[in-house]
C-alpha cells in the first residue's frame, strides 16, 4: 500500500510541477477555439438570407441529373480561405438549405440561400426548368415561424424531431436515382420508379393540424479526418475512400516482371470498387439532414401524431443499400425514462431541435451547443449536429422536383405551362 501511495504522490507532484507547460497550452488552445468561434459567429450574423419556393409544372420531364447541374453550378460555393480570412474575419464556406415541407398534406419545395446568391440560384433553376415559378418568401411568410416557439408539457403542440447520419463511412454510397434507372431521359413515365414519388405520397397523406419539415443542409465538403499515424495530420473524404480502395484491391494485385501491376477482382469485389469510385467521382457536400414533425393539440390526437411519426421515421428507408450505405436516425428528441425521470431533458431537446431547424443551423453551432459535449451525454444532451458527406448524385436523389411521374395532387405546382407561339403565325 505504501508503494502505491508513493507512486500516486510522485505522479501528483509531476502534474503540479509541469502545470505551467500543459496548463499554458490548454489555455492557449481554449482561447484560440473561443476566438475562432466568436469571429465565425460575427461573420455568420452578417449574412442575409432569402427563402425561395420552387413550383414546377406537372408535365415537366426532367431527370434528377437536372438538380445535379444546379448543385454544381450554383450551390457548390467552394473557396480557399487564407489565415487572415479564417482567423480574423471568421469567414466560413456558405451553405444552403434544401427543404421539403408538408403543411396538412400540401407539399412545398424550398431552397434557402444567402441573399447575394439569389440571382445565381434563380437563373440556374430557370435554365433547367424554364416553365417553373421561383418565389421569394418574406421572413414573415416563412413557415417555420407559424408553429410553436417552444415545446412544453402544457403547450399546444406535439413535436418529434431527429437527425440522420450514415451507417458506414462516407465513401460508401446510398442507393441513387442512377441505380433505379432514372438517369435515362428516354424512359417512359409509366416505367420510372421515382424516389420522390414515395416521399411526396408520405408527406401528402398528412391530416389537419399535422406538419412535417424535412431539411437537407449542404456546404462544399471541408470535413477532415485525423491521420492514424500522426497527431496533427488530416485528410479528406476522397483520400479516405482512396485508401479503402487500395486496401480492397491489394489482395488481388499482381506485380509483373516489367514493374507494372495487374488487378484481377472477383465480381463481388468489383461491384464494391465501382460503387465507391462512382461516389468519389462527383463533387461532395458536407450534409446534415433534420426532420421535424408537428401536431396541433385539439386538432391532431396523440394517436394520430404517433402514427404520423412512425411513418416519417421510414422516409429515407428507400435509399438504403445493404451492400453500401444507409441513412439511420442519430440524435432524436427522446430519452429513456431512467435517464430523464422528470421529463425535463426531452423538452429541452425538442425546443433546441426546433430552434436549430428555424436557424438552419448545422455546421457552425452556437457556443452553448458547441461546448455541451465536454460533459457525458447522460448528464447533458449532446446538442452538436454531426455532418457527413454526400455527393451531388445522392443529394439529387433525396431532393428533386417530380414531374409527370408523380400524379399526387398535394404538390404545389405551376398551374399552367407557357408555350411558344407557332412559327407560321401571320403578323400584320
Amino acid at each position: 500500500m505504501e508503494i502505491i501511495q508513493g507512486i500516486f504522490q510522485a505522479i501528483v507532484q509531476i502534474i503540479i510541477k509541469t502545470s505551467p507547460l500543459w496548463g499554458g497550452g490548454l489555455l492557449f488552445y481554449t482561447f484560440m477555439k473561443l476566438w475562432l468561434h466568436y469571429n465565425q459567429q460575427k461573420f455568420i450574423s452578417g449574412i442575409t438570407w432569402t427563402l425561395l419556393e420552387v413550383q414546377i409544372p406537372r408535365d415537366i420531364e426532367r431527370t434528377p441529373l437536372t438538380i445535379e447541374m444546379i448543385l454544381s453550378n450554383a450551390l457548390y460555393q467552394h473557396t480557399n480561405k487564407d489565415m487572415w480570412s479564417t482567423w480574423v474575419d471568421g469567414a466560413v464556406p456558405l451553405w444552403f438549405s434544401l427543404e421539403i415541407v408538408s403543411i396538412e398534406g400540401r407539399v412545398h419545395f424550398f431552397i434557402r440561400t444567402p441573399s447575394r446568391l439569389v440571382s445565381l440560384v434563380k437563373s440556374q433553376i430557370y435554365a433547367q426548368y424554364p416553365q417553373s415559378r421561383v418565389q421569394e418568401i418574406s421572413e414573415e411568410g416563412d413557415y417555420v415561424y407559424k408553429g410553436p416557439y417552444a415545446i412544453t408539457p402544457d403547450g399546444n403542440w406535439f413535436l418529434w424531431g431527429t437527425e440522420f447520419g450514415l451507417s458506414k463511412p462516407e465513401f460508401f454510397p446510398l442507393r441513387t436515382y442512377v441505380d433505379l434507372g432514372l438517369d435515362k431521359p428516354g424512359t417512359k413515365e409509366n416505367q420510372k420508379v421515382d424516389t420522390m414519388s414515395s416521399t411526396v405520397e408520405a408527406l401528402g397523406s398528412l391530416g389537419k393540424g399535422q406538419q412535417v419539415w424535412v431539411q437537407i443542409l449542404i456546404r462544399p465538403a471541408v470535413k477532415k479526418y485525423p491521420n492514424k499515424d500522426s497527431w496533427f495530420g488530416s485528410h479528406n473524404w476522397i483520400a479516405e475512400g482512396q485508401a479503402f480502395l487500395e486496401s480492397l484491391q491489394s489482395p488481388y494485385t499482381v506485380k509483373k516482371e516489367d514493374g507494372s501491376k495487374e488487378i484481377k477482382l472477383p465480381d463481388l469485389v468489383k461491384e464494391d470498387v465501382l460503387s465507391v469510385y462512382r461516389k468519389l467521382d462527383k463533387l461532395g457536400f458536407d450534409t446534415g439532414i433534420r426532420v421535424v414533425a408537428l401536431g396541433k393539440k385539439g386538432v391532431c390526437s396523440q394517436a394520430d401524431f404517433d402514427m404520423m411519426r412512425r411513418n416519417i421515421r421510414l422516409l429515407f428507408r428507400q435509399f438504403a443499400s445493404q451492400a453500401n450505405n444507409t441513412l439511420e436516425r442519430r440524435k432524436g428528441t427522446s430519452f429513456s425514462p431512467w435517464q430523464d425521470p422528470y421529463g425535463k431533458k426531452v423538452f429541452r431537446l425538442k425546443t433546441e431541435m426546433l430552434q436549430q431547424y428555424r436557424d438552419r443551423e448545422f455546421f457552425y453551432p452556437r457556443l452553448e451547443r458547441a461546448f455541451s459535449s465536454i460533459w457525458p451525454a447522460f448528464f447533458v444532451p449532446d446538442l452538436r449536429p454531426q455532418s457527413f458527406v454526400l455527393n451531388t448524385e445522392e443529394i439529387a436523389t433525396l431532393f428533386h422536383f417530380p414531374g409527370r411521374v408523380s400524379e399526387s395532387p398535394s404538390i404545389e405546382r405551376v398551374e399552367s405551362r407557357s408555350a411558344e407561339p407557332p412559327s407560321n403565325l401571320p403578323i400584320g
